[in-house]
């Protein structure tokens, strides 16, 4: 009875796949094992099944078989009982143990059946025969399709109205059956309850999953603001970012040409400047041998005027040891001069003293004051005296003055010899420097010196020449300091 209600339950679901409104008819025919395969629950909502496709359903047991809902399928449509939930699970067919095919279809027959076959009378196995012809007429009829049980209480009462021969057996049958309907209505309310519940399950998780894609919706709407406002601003930094580097690429062009123009003229000039200083390297170096030749030559001539130098000092030395004698006897004799001009002067003072008492005395007489005649008679040979002596002082003191003059003279004309001498010397030495030509030129002299040699000849020669200045102008400090006379130009 059971394997004519599956195949009934098979005809519904072929009869649902055509048409929606079948459902109702399964509905009143209490046929519900279509269930078994769990194709009409679909969990998916807005064709997104990300949320719901971890969750574990729970695990029961249908008439001795498992029942477990099976996973939600990204494919599926927006309601919770899509129109694809006819489709047959073929992983949970491959599940039906021998049994349950012996219940669906009534072909199996046990094994306790068929051991007591060989037991049962006659009409014992026409009775079971006569049940299962219906089936297997139907079968036969219809391979196909599964029966539902109205239909097949109608077959039956058909079956039994057509062969009078079978009214007890039909009775029979048809307890049994009604029974079978009984456990299977039972059996139906509580996987429709079940399913229910399961339904309304589901219906839960559909409405947290809805929740959830709200929120997400939302989250998704804030990052794409947020991704088109990055977009922008990344976009904005690029334009900035190129305008900056074709700036950058600009300044550094114009950086590297300058430097490129800077570099090629200073190399320009290096090298200019290395031609001159080769043409001046061959220069010297063509002029070196001359230039040794006249330092040889100046040294020779330095020399010379070294030695001749000693020799006008020692002369100057000599000369200036007579002025200064010259000199002394000057202030000796110009000091014995002015003290006998100082005695002189006190004599001339004296007589002139005496002269003008004389004169008194004279006008005395004159007006009349005379003196005793011992003493008139006495006053023209002391008058007389007075003048011989008066009149010899003079000659001497004459003598004495032209002497002095002709001594100063002699004197003066004696410096102005030495001065002319000093003078005439010095001309000469300048003129045997200028005009001496005697020994090998500085050409010659610098002929065969290096480049070291020649600076340490030069170095040498400019030392000389500073002390050797430094000594004239000593020397000639020291005439200005004791007889500036000597160097002055006299015309005779």
């Amino acid at each position: 009875m059971s394997s004519e209600i599956l195949g009934s339950s098979d005809v519904q679901q072929q009869s649902q796949k055509t048409s929606p409104s079948s459902s109702h008819n399964t509905y009143a025919e209490y046929d519900f094992s279509s269930f078994d395969d769990f194709g009409l629950v679909d969990l998916s909502a807005n064709g997104s099944s990300s949320n719901t496709s971890n969750i574990v359903l729970p695990q029961t047991e249908l008439n001795g078989n498992p029942f477990l809902l099976p996973n939600l399928s990204e494919d599926d449509g927006d309601s919770a009982i899509s129109g694809k939930s006819s489709e047959i699970n073929e992983s949970s067919r491959q599940e039906i143990t021998d049994e349950e095919n012996y219940e669906d279809y009534g072909e199996i027959e046990s094994e306790a059946d068929v051991s007591d076959q060989g037991h049962l009378t006659p009409s014992t196995q026409r009775k079971r025969a006569d049940r299962k012809d219906p089936l297997t007429r139907h079968k036969r009829s219809c391979p196909n399709r599964r029966i539902t049980s109205a239909s097949l209480a109608s077959q039956l009462q058909r079956s039994g109205k057509n062969s009078p021969s079978s009214t007890r057996r039909s009775s029979f049958g048809s307890d049994e059956i009604f029974d079978d309907i009984e456990g299977n209505f039972q059996n139906v309310d509580g996987r429709l309850k079940f399913l229910e519940d399961q339904l309304q399950h589901l219906t839960e998780v559909q409405t947290e999953t809805n929740t959830k894609q709200i929120k997400l919706k939302d989250e998704n709407n804030t990052l794409v603001q947020k991704v088109l406002y990055l977009e922008e601003q990344l976009r904005d930094m690029e334009v900035k970012s190129e305008d900056r580097l074709h700036d950058e690429r600009r300044k550094y062009q114009d950086y590297i040409s300058k430097q490129e123009r800077e570099k090629n003229e200073q190399v320009d000039y290096i090298t200019q400047r290395l031609h001159r200083i080769e043409h001046e390297y061959e220069e010297l170096k063509q002029e070196a041998p001359r230039l040794q030749s006249e330092i040889s030559k100046l040294r020779t001539e330095k020399m010379d005027i070294q030695e001749r130098l000693l020799e006008r000092q020692e002369t100057y030395n000599i000369l200036y040891d007579e002025h200064e004698k010259l000199k002394a006897d000057y202030h000796r004799q110009e000091v014995l001069n002015q003290k006998e001009r100082n005695a002189t002067g006190q004599l001339l003072s004296e007589m002139e003293k005496e002269l003008d008492e004389l004169r008194r005395y004279r006008m005395e007489v004159e007006t009349g004051a005379r003196s005793p005649t011992g003493s008139i008679s006495e006053l023209p040979g002391r008058y007389r005296d007075l003048q011989n002596e008066i009149h010899k002082l003079r000659e001497a003191m004459w003598f004495e003055w032209k002497d002095l003059c002709q001594e100063n003279k002699h004197l003066h004309d004696s410096n102005e010899e030495l001065n002319a001498q000093l003078l005439n010397q010095c001309i000469g030495e300048g003129k045997s420097l200028l005009h001496n030509t005697q020994g090998q030129s500085l050409a010659q002299e610098l002929e065969h010196l290096t480049k070291e040699e020649l600076l340490a000849q030069l170095k040498l020669e400019r030392d000389v020449n500073f002390r050797l200045k430094q000594y004239v102008d000593h020397i000639i400090m020291t005439i200005l300091e004791k007889n500036p006379s000597l160097l002055d130009i006299t015309h005779r």
